[in-house]
Parts: C-alpha cells; structure tokens; sequence
C-alpha cells in the first residue's frame, strides 16, 4: 500500500478546536479560501515559541492566532 504525503502540525478545521494532527496534502490541495485562493505555504514563516506553545495559546483561543 502506497503512502500519501501528510503534513503534521498545528490544524485548525474552523470549528473553535485546534489540535495536534496531520493532514493529506492532497486535501490541503483542494481548499478554496474566502477569496478563493488555494491554500499556500508560508516559506517566510519564522517560529517564535516552541510548537507545545503555539498548542497551548490556541487551544485557550479556540484559534490559531499567529
């Protein structure tokens, strides 16, 4: 069985709950923003706080923040 390439981070489905998970990048692929651009990586995207804490802050927001 072939493996299909996942990203695994912080995921927001819009629903108010945050999580530690991983998603098909094939399904990242296929969403469509408000302004109908695709969904896009963010190559200038430089961490300031470890990954426990981005998870920390967004479950306390219900949202991802920064």
């Amino acid at each position: 069985m072939a493996t299909r390439p996942t990203a695994y981070g912080l995921i927001d489905l819009g629903i108010g709950m945050p999580a530690l998970g991983t998603v098909k990048l094939s399904d990242l692929a296929g969403i469509v923003g408000p302004r109908k651009l695709p969904v896009r990586r963010d190559r200038y995207f430089q961490a300031v706080r470890p990954l426990s804490e981005y998870i920390r802050l967004a479950q306390e927001n219900g949202s991802i923040t920064d």
